[in-house]
């Protein structure tokens, strides 16, 4: 489960207890907290297609150039899957 997934999980508890305890709650701070976590998983999910994306370069490289290439893109890609918590 990724660092934000989590993130997420734990706000929509806090949001859920919130609700729950007040009447009066203010509906446009709830709705501005859930798109700042949409974008940030979006966010999430752009930076690894991107890596996704010159770890696919990288390998198309390494067939003329070596396979040190290809471990490199492969440790990119784990490295910032790893940054992220994604699996």
């Amino acid at each position: 489960m990724s660092t934000l997934t989590n993130l997420k999980n734990a706000v929509e508890k806090v949001f859920a207890e919130v609700e729950a305890r007040v009447e009066e709650f203010d509906g446009e701070a709830l709705s501005d907290a859930r798109q700042l976590i949409a974008d940030a998983e979006a966010a999430e999910a752009q930076a690894v297609t991107i890596t996704e994306g010159y770890k696919n370069q990288l390998v198309a490289l390494a067939a003329q150039y070596g396979p040190e290439l290809a471990a490199l893109g492969e440790q990119l890609l784990t490295d910032v899957k790893a940054l992220f918590g994604v699996a």
